[in-house]
C-alpha cells in the first residue's frame, strides 16, 4: 500500500506527473502540479459526476483538445501526504479491482466514499478508547478469526460497522469484543442487546496496557491494519476491509502511531441465557436502553479454559 509514496517520491519537478502501471488498463496517472501539489488524475471518454471538493481534497475536472475528459484530486494540505498516498493507493486499487467500468466512474465513487467519511469525521483523529477498541478488534480477527476460519470467512464476519450490535458473526455465533485496560475491574456493555440474544455468543475481553514508542512489542493502529493487510492477497477483499475503515472513520495518519498500545491477555466468556446479563423481558417497556457495567470477577464461571 505505499505505491503512491514511491510515486511521487521520483517526481522532482512541478508540473509533472508519472503513469501508475503500463499493465493498467486506465490511463491513472500520479504527479505534482504547477503549485508543487500532490495529485492523482484519470483519463477517459467518460464525463465526470459532479463531485465537490473537501477541505482536504480539491476536485477539478476538464475536456481535453482530444476530447477526452480528466478527472483530477489534488490535495490541498501538503500536511496530510501520507494520508493522500493512501487515498491514492486505495482509489488505484478500487479503479483496478472495477476494470469493468470506466476509470473515472471508478474515481467519483470511490472519492465520494471517502468524503463521506471525511464530513462525519474532518481530520479529527479517533480517540484513544476508539482506537484502542478498533486494535482489539483487528487483533482478534487476525489471531482467532483467520486461523479458525480463514481470512475470507473471517473479514466476512467482521459486521461490527454495519451491525451496530455484535462485531462479529459467523455461522449463527456472536463475538462481542471489548478492549480495557490491564486490571481494570469492569466492563461496559454498551446496550441491553449486546448480551441478550436468542443465539448463545461469546464476550471477549481483550487487556492492554499503554506503552512506549520503543517497545517491540507495541501495536500501533496503523501496523495493526498493515499486518491485516498484509495477509491478503485479493485486492477485492482489501476493498472490503478499507471499506470497513472508513466506515470506522480511519483514515492513515501518521499520529496513530504517537500512542502504541501492549497486548496481555485475552480472556473469552461464553454468554448464555445464565449469563448474568440484563434481559430485555425483565426491563419495563418505558425503557428504551441502557448501559451498564460487569465486574470480571464475577462472571467467571463463565470463563473458557
Amino acid at each position: 500500500m505505499d505505491r503512491a509514496q514511491n510515486i511521487f517520491y521520483k517526481i522532482t519537478n512541478t508540473n509533472a506527473a508519472i503513469r501508475v502501471d503500463e499493465n493498467i488498463n486506465h490511463n491513472i496517472f500520479l504527479g505534482k502540479d504547477e503549485k508543487n501539489r500532490l495529485i492523482i488524475f484519470a483519463v477517459s471518454n467518460m464525463e465526470p459526476l459532479n463531485i465537490t471538493s473537501s477541505n482536504l481534497i480539491e476536485v477539478q475536472d476538464g475536456l481535453r483538445s482530444d476530447g477526452q475528459w480528466v478527472l483530477s484530486f489534488i490535495l490541498i494540505n501538503q500536511d496530510y501526504s501520507d494520508m493522500f498516498c493512501h487515498f491514492c493507493d486505495d482509489i488505484i486499487m478500487y479503479a483496478v479491482e472495477n476494470s469493468h467500468k470506466d476509470v473515472i466512474e471508478s474515481f467519483s465513487n470511490r472519492y465520494i466514499k471517502w468524503q463521506n467519511m471525511l464530513k462525519k469525521n474532518s481530520t479529527a483523529l479517533l480517540s484513544k478508547e476508539a482506537v484502542k477498541g478498533l486494535i482489539g478488534e483487528i487483533h482478534f480477527l487476525i489471531n482467532s478469526m483467520v486461523p479458525k476460519y480463514g481470512i475470507e470467512k473471517a473479514v466476512d464476519a467482521w459486521v461490527g460497522i454495519e451491525y451496530n450490535i455484535h462485531d462479529f458473526i459467523v455461522d449463527d455465533l456472536w463475538y462481542e469484543i471489548k478492549s480495557v485496560k490491564n486490571g481494570t475491574p469492569t466492563v461496559t456493555v454498551s446496550s441491553i442487546e449486546q448480551l441478550d440474544c436468542q443465539n448463545d455468543g461469546k464476550l471477549v475481553i481483550n487487556y492492554f496496557d499503554d506503552t512506549n514508542i520503543t517497545d517491540i512489542n507495541k501495536i500501533t493502529l496503523n501496523s495493526i491494519i498493515l499486518k491485516l493487510f498484509s495477509l491478503i492477497n485479493d485486492d477485492s477483499l482489501k476493498i472490503i476491509i478499507s471499506d470497513k475503515l472508513l466506515d470506522y472513520g480511519y483514515v492513515y495518519r501518521k499520529e496513530y502511531d504517537t500512542f502504541p498500545f501492549k497486548f496481555i491477555k485475552r480472556e473469552v466468556y461464553n454468554i448464555n441465557n445464565t449469563f448474568p446479563a440484563m434481559r430485555r423481558s425483565n426491563i419495563p417497556d418505558a425503557v428504551k436502553n441502557t448501559k451498564y457495567e460487569l465486574f470480571i470477577i464475577k462472571i467467571q464461571n463463565y470463563k473458557e479454559d
